[in-house]
């Protein structure tokens, strides 16, 4: 609100909320939800006007450490955000580089008449914008952390995610196999409606780059970014353009939450695309159609996608569970929490499987080590304590994950007749417990 005005600040904040994963899939990621409010915090810090030096640095390292314990794939991004400002910083001080766009630009322009009234902003980009002893501070404790601290889990998590990426770098580049963000948008979405709501998130996404570009070009009255939030910005843009070429980049987290988190600094310059082209499209001679109420309008629609109201009136494929109570998604009864602590209580040392969304459910009773693919346990003859929810035992069907390339699915394999073949140690109604004895194909 402070670097734009209130109307582009209120859309922003909409935008940003409209998109699924902010009330579908960050429900799910508590540990997510809590780092992207100290990075949230971190951003106000830096562009605060009002702090003094001493007030900014102990809320900065308070903050960046708190983001820090708290998610490690975020952690990670904010470090990736501050390497790309750092490095701009310091290629503009010691190189020039508006200055040798801004020429490069006026040599064009004066051959060819392109890009004409369009010249850089000279922004104030001195080293001390992105304090490398911040920076250096940040990586030192990051690495501690995760690497002596938190039994290197996480860094051999990054290590190993790093690897194909570095070693298939230039072989696949901007290959749909490889890239998950370049897939996402190639490849044809289940239903028409479903392929809609994929061009409205590539208008979204056209739009921040339009309004990042008039930003950096033009002066707008009322718009003031502050550096740093431009350098991160910059840092943000460059992972979403990132996720969408580079091999295995947007899978390590998935491409939806790497959009989701760029928003969080991208989303104020997609209204401002929005509303720059909206001016551009109306009927000038008609003032009641307004730039804003073309962008609120076209939000208010990216909204009904989103949420999938639109899918629901007119049932088509549903996504989401609060509309659609019959529809499984990882929301489970009382029988399957009390079949769940019941397995806990009795179970030996061998392992339990579960399908996708039932096995999210025993990890908050058991170990991670111990928990099976359902697929493997009912197929072979390994003897695992199989576990069956509400929907598996309603419809005789198992949720299981599906992966092509590098995008993830959910598919549904039917498992009539197992019941029958397997006796339950455990039912409840609402959940049912296995433990064959004879492998069940």
């Amino acid at each position: 609100q402070r670097q734009a005005n209130e109307k582009i600040a209120f859309l922003a904040c909409f935008f940003f909320m409209s998109v699924f994963v902010f009330f579908i899939t960050m429900v799910t990621l508590a540990r997510q939800e809590v780092a992207e409010l100290f990075l949230v915090l971190i951003l106000l810090s830096m562009i605060d006007r009002g702090l003094s030096g001493q007030q900014r640095s102990i809320l900065l390292l308070t903050f960046t450490a708190s983001l820090i314990v708290s998610h490690y794939g975020l952690s990670y991004i904010f470090m990736l955000l501050l390497l790309i400002a750092l490095a701009i910083v310091i290629l503009e001080h010691y190189v020039g580089i508006l200055d040798r766009v801004n020429w490069f630009l006026d040599r064009i322009r004066k051959k060819t008449g392109w890009f004409a009234g369009l010249t850089l902003q000279m922004a104030n980009l001195k080293p001390s914008v992105i304090s490398l002893r911040f920076v250096i501070w940040y990586g030192l404790f990051l690495l501690v952390w995760y690497i002596y601290i938190a039994s290197s889990a996480s860094f051999e998590s990054i290590v190993y995610l790093a690897r194909p990426f570095l070693r298939d770098i230039f072989s696949d580049l901007l290959n749909p196999d490889a890239a998950q963000g370049l897939a996402t948008v190639v490849n044809e979405a289940a239903t028409p409606l479903h392929e809609v709501a994929k061009y409205l998130h590539l208008v979204t996404i056209f739009c921040i780059v339009i309004g990042f570009a008039i930003t950096v070009v033009t002066r707008r009255k009322g718009i003031n970014f502050d550096a740093r939030y431009y350098l991160l910005s910059c840092g943000a843009l460059a992972l979403c353009v990132g996720g969408v070429a580079l091999p295995y980049f947007a899978s390590a987290l998935n491409t939806s939450r790497l959009y989701q988190i760029s928003l969080i600094l991208l989303a104020p310059f997609g209204v401002i695309g929005g509303l720059s082209l909206a001016s551009r499209l109306r009927d000038l001679s008609d003032s009641r159609y307004s730039s804003l109420r073309v962008v609120a309008v076209f939000l208010g629609i990216f909204l009904l996608f989103n949420c999938g109201w639109v899918y629901e009136v007119a049932q088509d494929e549903s996504t989401s569970f609060a509309l659609n109570r019959s529809l499984d998604y990882p929301v489970f009864s009382e029988q399957e929490i009390l079949g769940s602590l019941w397995l806990t209580n009795v179970k030996d040392g061998r392992p339990v499987a579960a399908d996708t969304y039932r096995w999210l459910l025993l990890l908050g009773y058991v170990e991670r080590s111990t928990i099976r693919d359902i697929q493997t346990a009912i197929s072979g003859h390994a003897e695992h304590y199989i576990f069956m929810g509400q929907y598996n035992t309603l419809h005789e069907l198992i949720a299981v994950t599906n992966i092509s390339g590098v995008v993830q699915s959910t598919q549904y394999i039917p498992v009539s007749g197992f019941h029958e073949a397997q006796g339950a140690i455990y039912n409840n109604g609402g959940s049912k417990i296995y433990y064959p004895r004879k492998p069940f194909v």
